[in-house]
C-alpha cells in the first residue's frame, strides 16, 4: 500500500513538472536578458577625445567560442554619454583570432534596446585586429545600444573566433599620432625652455622618455635630433615611435600628415639611438640635451614678448604725435626705460601720413632688424624675423640712427 502510494505521488510530480516545463516552453515569454545586470556585464569607463563615456557589455566582451557553420556569436553592448556633447568612436574587434577565413558580421543599432537597425552588410568578412564600424556617434546626455552578430560560414570545419569587442576613438593609429603629436612638440619646446632656451650654438640630442608626457610616456620611445647651430630660430627633428607607428627624420616646423607616419617596424626602431641619428644627421659632435645647464639669458619667447611691449609703448606714443616730416627715428631708450639691457630704435615712415612703426633691437644676444610692426603685428616667436646676435650684422643696419633710416628705405628721419 505505501509502496503504491509513492508511486502515485512521483508519477504527480513527474507529471507537474512536465506540465511546467511545457508551458513555459510553449506559452511564457522567455526572460529577456538585460543589458543592466551588473552581476554579468563589464562596465568600463572610456576616454574618447578627452570626453569620458560609460561602456557596459552584456556577459563581458571577450570572446573565445568555436563556432559549427551557421552557428553565431551576439554581444550586446550599452554606450552612455554624460556629456553636454556629442562624441563620436569606432567599435574594433581587437587581440583576436581566427581559425579560418569564412566568418562575417553585422552590426546593429538601437535606441532603447529592443528594436535594433542594421548599420552594416551580412556579407562583411571579419577578419582579426579590425575597426568594425568607424563614425559611430551617442548624443549628449543619452545611451545607445549596439548588437554585434558574428557568423560562422565554414562548411568544412568548425571555426575557433577569440578576441575582444572593444568601443575606441574614432581614429585611426596615425590620425590618433598626429593629435599625441601636437602633445609631444609642445613638450619637447617646454622641455628646452625649462632650461632658459640654448645659448650655446650646436645640435643636440633629447630621448623622448625623459620628456614629460603625463599619459603618453609609456607609449613613445625615440630621440629628438636638437639643431641649435642657429640658437635664435632652432630645430627639432623627429625620430620617434610606438608599437603601431614611427615617424622618422621628421622637421617639427613642417605640417604633420598620416602620408609622414609609418607602420612600427622593429628593424628600422632598433635603430634610432643618439649615436646612428647623429652620424646621419651631421658631421659634427652632437650633444646630450641633458647636460646643459640653467640659462640667465632671455629666451626667445621672453625676448619676443619683451619687443611686442615696447612696440605697443611705441604706438601709444607715435599714435598721439603730430608728424609732419616723411621719417623719424627715435632711441629705444626713450620710448621705454622698463628695460636697460636693450639697444637699438624705433623709425617712423610717415610717408603720406601712414605712421608705419618699424624697430631694429638687440639684447646682444638676439635681434631683430627692420621689422614693420604697422604691417605684420605682433613679432612671432618663429616667425624667421627673430635672429642670433652678429655684432657686424647689426651695426651695418643700427650703428648710427641715420643707418637705422637707410635699412626701410628713408633717405632722412628727424630725430626723435
Amino acid at each position: 500500500m505505501i509502496k503504491k502510494i509513492f508511486i502515485i505521488i512521483c508519477l504527480g510530480i513527474l507529471l507537474v513538472l512536465s506540465c511546467y516545463y511545457f508551458i513555459t516552453t510553449n506559452y511564457m515569454e522567455p526572460k529577456k536578458p538585460t543589458i543592466d545586470t551588473k552581476a554579468k556585464d563589464v562596465i568600463d569607463k572610456k576616454q574618447i577625445n578627452k570626453k569620458e563615456l560609460t561602456i557596459a557589455y552584456f556577459q563581458g566582451n571577450m570572446i573565445d567560442e568555436e563556432l559549427q557553420y551557421g552557428n553565431k556569436i551576439t554581444k550586446l553592448l550599452k554606450v552612455t554619454n554624460n556629456n553636454k556633447e556629442t562624441v563620436a568612436f569606432s567599435l574594433k574587434f581587437k587581440e583576436s583570432y581566427i581559425s579560418n577565413k569564412d566568418v562575417t558580421y553585422t552590426i546593429s543599432f538601437s535606441n532603447d534596446g529592443e528594436k535594433y537597425e542594421k548599420l552594416s552588410l551580412d556579407k562583411d568578412a571579419l577578419i582579426e585586429d579590425q575597426t568594425l564600424y568607424y563614425n559611430l556617434a551617442v548624443n549628449p546626455e543619452s545611451a545607445i545600444f549596439f548588437k554585434v552578430e558574428i557568423l560562422s560560414n565554414n562548411t568544412l570545419s568548425n571555426t575557433i573566433v577569440k578576441g575582444i569587442i572593444s568601443v575606441e576613438t574614432n581614429l585611426t593609429d596615425k590620425e590618433l599620432f598626429v593629435e599625441d603629436f601636437k602633445i609631444i612638440k609642445d613638450a619637447v619646446v617646454k622641455k628646452v625652455q625649462s632650461v632658459n632656451g640654448i645659448e650655446t650654438k650646436g645640435i643636440y640630442t633629447l630621448n623622448i622618455t625623459s620628456v614629460p608626457l603625463n599619459d603618453l610616456n609609456s607609449s613613445y620611445r625615440g630621440i629628438v635630433i636638437i639643431d641649435a647651430t642657429d640658437y635664435s630660430f632652432i630645430k627639432y627633428i623627429y625620430n620617434i615611435y610606438s608599437d603601431k607607428v614611427m615617424l622618422l627624420d621628421f622637421d617639427s616646423d613642417n605640417e604633420l600628415k598620416s602620408g609622414n607616419i609609418k607602420s612600427y617596424n622593429k628593424s628600422e626602431a632598433d635603430k634610432i639611438n643618439e649615436v646612428n641619428l647623429c652620424t646621419s644627421y651631421t658631421k659634427k659632435e652632437c650633444t646630450l640635451f641633458g647636460t646643459l645647464k640653467k640659462s640667465n639669458k632671455r629666451t626667445t619667447a621672453s625676448f619676443t614678448e619683451m619687443v611686442n611691449d615696447i612696440l605697443k609703448q611705441a604706438k601709444e606714443k607715435i599714435s598721439n604725435m603730430n608728424l609732419n616730416q616723411s621719417g623719424y627715428v627715435y632711441d629705444i631708450q626713450k620710448i621705454t626705460d622698463k628695460y636697460k639691457d636693450i639697444k637699438g630704435y624705433i623709425i617712423v615712415d610717415n610717408t603720406n601720413n601712414k605712421k608705419d612703426i618699424y624697430i631694429n633691437i638687440t639684447d646682444n644676444f638676439y635681434t631683430i632688424l627692420g621689422y614693420n610692426y604697422s604691417k605684420y603685428g605682433d613679432v612671432k616667436e618663429r616667425s624667421g624675423t627673430l635672429r642670433m646676435y652678429v655684432e657686424f650684422t647689426y651695426n651695418q643696419s643700427s650703428e648710427t640712427k641715420q643707418k637705422a633710416c637707410t635699412l626701410i628705405g628713408l633717405s632722412k628721419c628727424l630725430e626723435g
